[in-house]
């Protein structure tokens, strides 16, 4: 069943999206390039690196699609109408509490950006073998209007003084992804054990419709690169 085009307040648990073989070699990829390529350029980069978010030359990859290559057809159509993953991906590398991202809904780092996408999901892949013992997130449940934001601890949009009464977390297995709209609060908390250490793909998707023009998509349809019109 597709994703509904309704409500931009959802979550979704997608088990065995990812081929465990190809998950793996993209997480030993992911290991292998962090000595070399997960450096900071700018103070920028040095401020993504402090809250555990992937600098340009390790996110300007497109071997990170590859997980998306082998999904069965079944499993891409559930994704529709969302079928255009914005380029790049947006990758972590938690390690410790300041990296933890406090609550917050994707809409708010969306109105941030210079050129805004009118709506976009999440599709949050870890790369971890057992993700139920690394940081994960978080939901807020029901219908919530964007909140006010503020920047705090380094991160550019976090949740001033709200209480969510009614919260879920999702006991995850590596292949599987957790999909979710961009009004659903959300923050990253440790694993059951405590544990914080985790590699992750936050993959933003948007319909073609919604597409910002000169800029790169990997179109779940065709399973290729796409560049819309300047």
């Amino acid at each position: 069943m597709a994703l509904s085009n309704e409500t931009r307040c959802f979550v979704q648990h997608f088990r065995d999206v990812f081929r465990q073989p190809t998950l793996e070699r993209t997480r030993q990829r992911f290991v292998e390039r962090e000595t070399k390529y997960w450096k900071a350029q700018s103070d920028l980069e040095e401020q993504r690196l402090a809250i555990g978010a992937a600098p340009n030359d390790f996110r300007l990859d497109n071997a990170w699609y590859d997980i998306w290559s082998d999904i069965d057809p079944a499993t891409v159509e559930r994704f529709f109408p969302f079928q255009w993953l914005l380029y790049p991906v947006h990758i972590r590398h938690l390690k410790a509490d300041a990296h933890l991202v406090p609550w917050h809904q994707d809409a708010a780092y969306v109105a941030l950006m210079p050129r805004r996408h009118e709506r976009l999901i999440t599709c949050f892949v870890p790369l971890e073998h057992d993700p139920t013992e690394t940081s994960t997130l978080e939901f807020a449940r029901g219908d919530i209007p964007l909140l006010q934001h503020g920047r705090s601890n380094g991160h550019g949009a976090a949740i001033e003084d709200h209480a969510f009464p009614d919260l879920i977390r999702f006991d995850l297995s590596f292949g599987d992804a957790l999909v979710f709209g961009d009004l659903t609060p959300h923050r990253t908390v440790a694993g059951r054990g405590g544990d914080i250490e985790r590699r992750s793909f936050e993959f933003r998707l948007v319909q073609p419709c919604h597409a910002l023009p000169g800029k790169d998509y990997f179109d779940l349809a065709t399973r290729k690169f796409v560049r819309t019109d300047d």
